[in-house]
This record gives structure tokens, C-alpha cells and sequence, in this order.
């Protein structure tokens, strides 16, 4: 399916797993640039390795938390 969003970008929460890992993964398969998000490191490179494989698109990845104000100076 055609959603008409390639070049367009998103940031997905929660995309080292479940939900957010599948959205992040339709997103890219429809030609986002797709920021994934997560406060475990390395799932979420896991997950970023798995959308770049499966759609050629190669996520940003952020790790951190975004209800804590010292992870959001880095992000």
C-alpha cells in the first residue's frame, strides 16, 4: 500500500519491540526516515539492524528515556 510518505519523517517511541518496532518497520517500508527510540540500547540496535535489513532504510537510533530530563540532553 501506497500511504503517499516517502521523504517524510517520523520518530517512533517504544521501537525496540511490540508495537513501536512494527510501526517504525511499516513506516520504513513506505520510505520514511524513521527515528527509533528506546531506553534499551541493544534491542533497539536489534531493531534498527532488522528495518534496515528488511527495507533498506537505516534508522536513527536514540536510546534513552524520555521522562528523564538527563536522557534528554543527549538525545
Amino acid at each position: 500500500m501506497d500511504l503517499d510518505l516517502k521523504g517524510k519523517r517520523a520518530l517512533v517511541t517504544g521501537a525496540s519491540a511490540g508495537l513501536g518496532a512494527a510501526a517504525a518497520m511499516a513506516l520504513a517500508a513506505e520510505g520514511v526516515e524513521v527515528t527509533i527510540n528506546s531506553r534499551d540500547k541493544s534491542r533497539l540496535a536489534t531493531a534498527a539492524d532488522k528495518i534496515h535489513s528488511a527495507t533498506g532504510v537505516k534508522p536513527q537510533a536514540l536510546d534513552g528515556d524520555l521522562s528523564d530530563e538527563s536522557d534528554l540532553v543527549s538525545i
